[in-house]
């Protein structure tokens, strides 16, 4: 079996053990994002380490999670080539993770997400808005400080932009 890690961090408590287990077994491939201001949206390294395939990827340091076609397009890239049979995705903060995921959407291999965050949710990563705990059931219920700022960069109305996310 394939097994697709990605992730921002190289080494983390929560899956590096299990990763190395898998190695073991499995063809294992980690898939390292590297946020850049000025991203490439290509592999910048590849090699083998500890038994374990590792590519860098170069994408960008993107918050605002309506769209990063670079990001689609690399990621897409990286599922031709690799071919997975499992893709596990870790989201930290500081990337696009809709584009990673909709990039998958169109790959048969079967997909894990781990949120480390809730930046799928919440432009901050934190539903934390200035005093208050945020927990909209919908994206199209926030109104946190992000979501308002991001609406009016993109020329949206909080609810229109809202919508676009939700999508």
């Amino acid at each position: 079996m394939r097994i697709l890690h990605v992730s921002t961090k190289k080494v983390h408590p929560c899956f590096s053990d299990a990763i190395s287990l898998q190695a073991a077994r499995h063809d294992v491939i980690f898939i390292l994002l590297v946020p850049s201001d000025a991203p490439g949206y290509k592999i910048l390294s590849a090699y083998n380490e500890n038994g374990l395939k590792y590519m860098h990827l170069s994408v960008g340091k993107d918050f605002d999670l309506a769209s990063d076609p670079g990001l689609g397009a690399a990621f897409s890239r990286v599922l031709k080539a690799c071919r997975p049979d499992v893709v596990h995705i870790q989201f930290f903060s500081g990337v696009n993770a809709l584009s990673i995921l909709r990039a998958c959407a169109q790959s048969p291999a079967k997909k894990v997400v781990t949120l480390h965050t809730h930046g799928l949710f919440c432009l901050s990563g934190a539903c934390f808005d200035g005093g208050r705990v945020c927990l909209p059931d919908t994206l199209e219920k926030c109104s946190c400080e992000g979501c308002r700022v991001a609406a009016r960069a993109s020329g949206l109305s909080l609810s229109r932009y809202n919508l676009v996310r939700e999508k």
